[in-house]
């Protein structure tokens, strides 16, 4: 089925915000499309067997009237319904139908949408209907067949109702919560909820256009919401504004758990999303929108990051953005969830839509980012979560891997890991080489255990090198192995790894600095020889093994690697540009350095300078590996 809310484009009406304004009247378009309505008609009206609608039959079962195989569309003010007809007319008599005639064709009714049930619902009006004029209705048209649907059609269609007393009940909940006045203003609170109606109803060409409304007391000049992380800005001298300083340090801890709360909020919101997916493509979509997202919040959290203007809150500007891509993500997933989950998902897209519309408002909406407004919002989708819609757990989500096509969580090192190898420890392999030649490959676990805490000297290459490539080659060879759709290509995978491991780390899993050992770590938290970042990949991989085990720390790179490769760049074609599948490896290191918003950079002239050395140097490792050539990873080393 199509989404319930594919067509909810929604289109936020607000009325310039004036200074003398008691109120500003928010409006909250919500379009329901084709799909969505003929869902909520089957589920009330055609629930005889086969999805039919019983609408008529007399005691003796001789005059019935079933219709079934319902289409919609819609005809300028009205909602056109078509149904397959199947009659038979007769007299009872005796207990027996004498003269029963059988009759087959079609019925079309047109429908006008109206509020009903006090404004807590949809109702529906019958303007006309007709048969449609086939040989086998032709002589029915005027007659008894046709009083009959206006008589008992007309009366049974009427009673369809699309009851929006949830979607209300859930933006009473959340707007005072997200217009700031929940705990702070309590007759605020209660002065916004209590304004939230079902505006009107109406007929457009995409589909009913329902309007929520609801009117949010204006805040005094100056008397807006803080924003996360913000302060007056400082003069200088004659008033002149001196630079903007980084945050204190008290600012920044509250910036931050305001990030981290986002966080919580989305993947909640995405995990739930990709439960209720049906399309591959749809749960891709999520995982973009997700990984994008915090890649942005690492952004936000770089602590040399100016102050943010007067006024602006940098969190909330992300959900405004990253809602963007989320709405119609939602919208197309809502029609196949089941249950009352699209009805959910509705009175969740009127609640973030309300946000976007207050953050039009400006401060004086009193619009926040607040904790509980998130989980109000959060709830929304999940009401008998038992869990904190906000938490952010670094611990691995079996679920959140199994919705993306993770699959079970990679296996952890023992917690023992045996005894860190001191640099230039050689083991039996090392001193004679050529004895084990000919014997089987170095177990993964030891090779994992030889090479903790190894950060090499130059004098150690010789050593390091191999058996790092040999990790980095069976790292390769066991996420194909664990991929149950197979890989395209595996030489072209395995290349891949070893070349992303180069430009990365050089193959480093461990450094050495100020005499000690310790995991390499980029400037926003990246570890080790794939350079996973554990913000980024929170809930997929162990953050303590992603420092601590090259084994661990080259599976999860490969992982991330396969499905960037797989589920994003030859998915979205990009093998099939002019440089065929060098074309769809490049793309897919962008989308690993970068994210998947970064796919497609390699090959955009606007790409900037900084982005293009880097996807340059990649591209010269990988031809090295593919050439066999890969030990020149100890030209990172030095002379």
């Amino acid at each position: 089925m199509a989404s319930a809310l594919a067509a909810a484009a929604v289109l936020l009406c607000l009325a310039g915000a004036r200074a003398d304004a008691q109120a500003e009247p928010l409006e909250l378009p919500l379009t329901l499309d084709s799909a969505f309505l003929r869902r909520a008609l089957v589920e009330q009206l055609y629930r005889g067997p086969g999805d039919t609608a019983p609408v008529a039959n007399d005691v003796a079962g001789c005059n019935t009237l079933v219709l079934s195989r319902p289409s919609l569309s819609f005809d300028e003010e009205a909602v056109r319904i078509r149904s397959e007809l199947a009659a038979t007319t007769g007299t009872p008599i005796s207990g027996t139908c004498a003269l029963a005639t059988e009759t087959h064709g079609e019925v079309e009714l047109l429908l006008a949408p109206r509020l009903a049930d006090d404004g807590r619902a949809v109702g529906f009006l019958v303007l006309d209907s007709k048969l449609a004029a086939g040989p086998a209705l032709a002589r029915f048209a005027t007659g008894s067949l046709w009083d009959a649907v206006k008589e008992y059609a007309h009366p049974y269609f009427e009673r369809w109702r699309l009851d929006l007393h949830g979607p209300l009940d859930d933006l009473r909940r959340v707007l005072p919560a997200l217009a700031g006045a929940a705990a702070a203003d309590p007759t605020r609170a209660e002065a916004i909820a209590a304004s939230v109606a079902l505006g009107s109803a109406a007929v457009s060409a995409s589909g009913l256009r329902i309007v929520l409304r609801a009117d949010v007391p204006l805040l005094p000049a100056g008397a807006g919401a803080p924003r996360a992380g913000t302060a007056p800005p400082a003069t200088g001298g004659g008033g002149i504004p001196a630079p903007e300083a980084p945050l204190t340090p008290e600012e920044y801890a509250r910036f931050a758990a305001s990030v981290r709360q986002l966080d919580g909020f989305l993947t909640f919101v995405v995990k739930q999303a990709g439960s209720d997916a049906t399309l591959a493509s749809d749960r891709q979509a999520l995982l973009a929108i997700l990984l994008d997202a915090r890649r942005s919040m690492l952004d936000l959290l770089d602590p040399t990051r100016p102050r943010p203007p007067p006024g602006a809150d940098p969190v909330r500007e992300l959900f405004v953005d990253t809602w963007r891509r989320l709405a119609p993500v939602v919208r197309r997933i809502a029609s196949d969830a089941p249950g009352e989950q699209p009805w959910r998902w509705l009175g969740f897209v009127a609640g973030s839509d309300a946000l976007v519309a207050l953050d039009k408002l400006g401060p004086a909406s009193g619009v926040e980012l607040s904790a509980e407004g998130l989980r109000r919002l959060a709830r929304v989708v999940a009401p008998a979560t038992t869990t904190d819609p906000v938490s952010a757990s670094d611990a691995v989500d079996a679920e959140l891997r199994a919705i993306f096509g993770f699959g079970p969580p990679l296996e952890l090192p023992p917690e023992d890991g045996g005894e860190t190898p001191p640099s230039g420890r050689r083991s039996l392999r090392d001193a004679v080489p050529l004895a084990w030649a000919f014997v089987e490959p170095e177990p993964w676990a030891a090779l994992a255990a030889r090479l903790r805490g190894w950060a090499p000297a130059r004098d150690e290459l010789d050593r390091y090198l191999p058996a790092m490539r040999t990790l980095l080659r069976l790292a390769a060879e066991r996420t194909r192995a664990a991929h149950e759709g197979g890989i395209a290509d595996d030489r072209v995978f395995d290349d891949m790894v070893l070349a992303t491991a180069w430009k990365e780390s050089c193959w480093r899993q461990f450094v050495r600095r100020r005499g000690k050992v310790e995991p390499l770590r980029s400037s926003v938290g990246a570890l080790g020889v794939m350079q996973v970042n554990p913000r980024v990949w929170r809930g997929f991989y162990d953050v303590g093994a992603l420092g601590s085990d090259a084994g661990y720390n080259a599976r999860a790179g490969a992982e991330i690697l396969l499905h960037y490769f797989e589920d994003f760049a030859l998915a979205r074609g990009e093998q099939r540009t002019e440089s065929g599948i060098d074309g769809a490896v490049r793309a897919t290191y962008a989308a690993y350095n970068g994210g998947p918003g970064h796919l497609g950079r390699w090959r955009r002239k606007s790409t900037p300078q900084r982005l293009r050395r880097i996807d340059e140097a990649f591209w010269r490792y990988y031809v090295a590996v593919r050439a066999g050539r890969e030990l020149e990873v100890a030209s990172c080393f030095g002379p």
